[in-house]
């Protein structure tokens, strides 16, 4: 299915078989205000994705199913203010990504279910100059080796919460990892676990190295709050690497006049010894 350039559209409840090389199940240019919903959407194909949209402002993609065997979940680019939600998404390919996102400012990405099993890609990937971003309530998953969960590059200002990360079955994967140029996010509430069959992994790899980019992370609920503080060159949210399962009721717990952190679930990292605010 292609799109352009409708200023409003519907794409709705269709079953999409693609076996080309370098196809796209379905296609989106300047398709502002398109909704694309209860889709099935299957590519097996060298470079076929299942969907890609390009400066397609205010698009809705909801409910959709959306598995690619050598290609793309999703290309979202160049495209503001969208909602991307309750899509499930499966990709295979060595090197993809399963969602990628770049320009994509005041957007919304919800409640998805992001499953990679091929090796050297990234789950969700977002990228390009991106602010007021919310990433919450994924589920990321994956098992191949040397594959990162949520990546992170030139996205500021916005916020990632509730999100579980989680890597199993092979050596060296990584849970965030946080590129250069990237500041003033919050990462709240996620939980992020990672296979450690090897040195190596990291549940969250800050690649700012100390340059003066800080983002905030923070674990909460009604009952209290711990927020890790900048103090300066040096601290923690001034490089970010933690290796170390992290979530609460994971190794963090906060009960109604208490806050339990198990540090010794924390391999490495300057996380155990940077003053954190509790409340």
């Amino acid at each position: 299915a292609d799109t352009s350039p409708p200023l409003r559209g519907t794409i709705f409840n269709n079953s999409l078989i693609l076996l080309g090389s370098y196809s796209v199940g379905i296609q989106l240019y300047d398709a502002n205000i398109t909704n694309v919903s209860f889709n099935n959407i299957n590519t097996s194909s060298t470079g076929s994705d299942g969907i890609y949209a390009l400066r397609s402002g205010n698009i809705t993609v909801k409910y959709n199913l959306i598995k690619s065997i050598l290609g793309k979940g999703m290309v979202l680019s160049r495209s503001p203010n969208s909602i991307i939600s309750e899509n499930n998404f499966t990709t295979h390919e060595v090197g993809s990504y399963t969602f990628e996102g770049s320009e994509i400012s005041g957007s919304l990405i919800a409640f998805n279910n992001l499953t990679n099993y091929g090796a050297s890609g990234l789950i969700l990937y977002l990228n390009g100059y991106s602010e007021n971003v919310t990433v919450t309530g994924n589920e990321l998953n994956t098992n191949g080796s040397n594959n990162f969960g949520l990546g992170i590059y030139r996205v500021n200002s916005s916020l990632f919460s509730y999100n579980k990360i989680y890597h199993t079955g092979s050596p060296w994967g990584y849970g965030i990892v946080i590129d250069t140029g990237t500041a003033k996010n919050i990462i709240l509430n996620n939980n992020i676990s990672v296979s450690h069959t090897l040195t190596g992994p990291w549940e969250i790899r800050d690649d700012n190295n100390d340059a003066g980019f800080v983002n905030y992370l923070i674990y909460n609920n009604t009952y209290g709050e711990i927020k890790w503080i900048d103090n300066g060159t040096g601290s923690f949210l001034r490089n970010m690497d933690v290796v170390g399962a992290i979530g609460l009721d994971m190794n963090l717990y906060i009960r109604n006049n208490s806050i339990l952190f198990n540090s010794s679930a924390i391999i490495s990292g300057p996380l155990n010894y940077t003053p954190a605010n509790i409340t």
